[in-house]
């Protein structure tokens, strides 16, 4: 009996022992289709994107590249070149920029009125342009953001010099609705000369002629800038008489190359805005006789043969 016993018991441990083998068999061919699945979907990324680089372990990091370490007088000499001639620079102390120590200057115009700041990296020489935006001043608060490379400017007036002239007429946009013109780079205006930009819209409803006149010299943002001069004018007698206007200044220009036009106020007397408001009157009737069916902007090359 007890043999008996003991042959059952020899048996059942076999059996036991061959159905762990096969669960431990099929778990690693499980394994070995799911890593095979994901070599074949590696290796398909890398055909097509290629390998991914693999880091050097033994390899030391290069140090960053710097140019050659100036004085301040060799600072001041070199932020100089950037600006036009009438455009002095005084020192104003040294401080961290960047994370590196910098000799700062403070930008003034030929009337002695601060229209910027420039710095130059001590260790490296690399120059630097304070956007006056950020009026925030030269204390211990200050933030790096508030300077720029030359690079990161836009809106050279190179640039804006060579806008082509474009003049578009506006129609209607309903019943009663104002209609106008938008010109870019009109000719004639020795007040406003290329680039600029000038709108021009009457406002049946009201008898009225709303004029803006900008002379382009910059950019703070990188759309156009400058000083500007609007006229609202009255029509009530047929022929735009001036009633209001209003002088908007230049903004503070950071640009090296722009500064000399920072704060550049216009002014003009009450008989040549009148002159504007009628020459530009003119332009918009003109555009209603030559697109009296259009519907929307219309775009022309020239004012010959309008005016």
């Amino acid at each position: 009996m007890m043999k008996k016993l003991r042959l059952i018991s020899c048996i059942l441990g076999l059996a036991l022992c061959a159905g762990l083998f096969a669960a431990c068999t099929q778990s690693d061919e499980a394994d070995s289709d799911l890593s095979e699945s994901n070599n074949a979907f590696v290796q398909a990324m890398e055909d097509r994107f290629g390998s991914a680089p693999q880091p050097d372990q033994g390899a030391e990091s290069e140090p960053e590249p710097e140019g050659d370490p100036v004085t301040q007088e060799q600072a001041e000499q070199a932020l100089r070149a950037y600006y036009p001639e009438g455009v002095e620079l005084a020192f104003s102390g040294e401080r961290s920029l960047h994370g590196k120590p910098a000799y700062v200057f403070e930008v003034t115009n030929p009337e002695g009125e601060l229209v910027s700041r420039a710095a130059m990296t001590a260790a490296t020489g690399e120059a630097w342009f304070y956007d006056m935006t950020y009026d925030i001043g030269l204390d211990e608060d200050w933030r790096d953001a508030a300077f720029y490379s030359l690079d990161e400017w836009t809106g050279e007036p190179e640039d804006s010099a060579t806008y082509i002239s474009h003049y578009e007429y506006l129609p209607p946009d309903g019943e009663g609705g104002q209609r106008g013109v938008s010109l870019n780079n009109l000719p004639g205006l020795p007040e406003f000369p290329a680039p600029n930009w000038i709108t021009a819209f009457h406002n049946p409803e009201a008898q009225e002629l709303n004029i803006v006149l900008s002379k382009i010299t910059g950019s703070v943002t990188g759309a156009p800038d400058g000083p500007a001069v609007s006229i609202t004018a009255s029509l009530v007698s047929g022929q735009p008489v001036p009633v209001s206007h209003e002088s908007t200044p230049a903004p503070a220009y950071s640009n090296p190359r722009q500064v000399l036009g920072s704060g550049e106020l216009l002014a003009l007397d009450e008989a040549r805005m009148a002159d504007l408001a009628r020459y530009l009157y003119e332009i918009i009737k003109a555009c209603e006789a030559e697109y009296p069916d259009a519907t929307g902007n219309v775009e022309f090359e020239s004012l010959e043969g309008l005016v």
